[in-house]
């Protein structure tokens, strides 16, 4: 009777497939990081937004859509502005993302 080996031989497709479920959980494992509360005594800034309805928003340009027809107009943020009561500064002053980083 021929002898039968009980070690089974890995085929290159099983071994692709252990190293790509590998890299997926390693990618997944970057995603576990828990959000950074601050309790509100602890917060250096209080906050007003039951009183201030104002938004500062700065962004890289031309990062959102503007009105054919009047290129100072942005329709989303109009109906942001119309939808919530909140008043919305929009400013283009990011270039990339050294300079973002640099302002926050």
């Amino acid at each position: 009777m021929p002898q039968t080996s009980s070690r089974t031989t890995a085929s290159r497709r099983s071994l692709l497939r252990a190293l790509g479920g590998t890299a997926a959980l390693g990618a997944l494992a970057g995603c576990g990081v828990p959000a950074a509360y601050v309790r509100p005594g602890d917060r250096s800034v209080s906050d007003e937004s039951a009183s201030d309805h104002r938004l500062t928003w700065a962004n890289w340009p031309l990062y959102i859509d503007t009105d054919d027809k009047n290129p100072n107009r942005r329709p989303t943020l109009d109906a942001f502005e119309k939808r919530t009561g909140i008043r919305v500064e929009y400013v283009e002053e990011i270039n990339d993302n050294d300079e973002f980083f640099g302002k926050i």
